[in-house]
């Protein structure tokens, strides 16, 4: 499984960490044993708040959105894409007291979990899926919550 990284925003984002940490993701997931290709795309408020109407039927701005595209894609084929919105990132990281960096590569850990049929509808998921989460970004980023 390769990463594919479209940055649609202004400023910098850690290029090197993130395909460290989808490395490490895609090492420990069960389902993410398979080919294809993920798609790391930071965009717009606009164009995230788009997509949050068009798919999830919420007209409202979001952090993070993740799709599977495909469940059995060949080595070519995208599996997934995880959209990331860099103005809402910022306010977050400023929120949480963390840097943007660190903010992003939360934010990608949380989609990538996604991708890979992780969820946080019940307080027993969310905790799974936040325990994953500190696990994947120890060692890559400070952990602040």
């Amino acid at each position: 499984m390769t990463l594919t990284i479209h940055k649609d925003v202004p400023g910098t984002i850690p290029s090197v960490r993130l395909r460290r940490l989808f490395t490490a993701v895609v090492g420990g997931e069960k389902r993410s044993k398979q080919l294809g290709r993920v798609n790391l795309i930071f965009t717009s408020p606009r164009a995230i708040r788009s997509l949050n109407a068009t798919w999830r039927g919420k007209d409202k701005l979001t952090d993070v959105l993740s799709f599977t595209i495909n469940d059995a894609p060949s080595r070519h084929e995208v599996f997934g894409e995880v959209y990331i919105c860099g103005k809402v990132a910022k306010a977050q990281a400023k929120e949480y007291g963390g840097t943007l960096d660190s903010e992003y590569l939360r934010l990608a850990c949380h989609g990538f979990l996604h991708l890979f049929g992780h969820d946080h509808h019940r307080a027993s998921e969310s905790r799974r899926m936040r325990m994953r989460e500190v696990r994947y970004l120890k060692g890559i980023t400070e952990v602040y919550y």
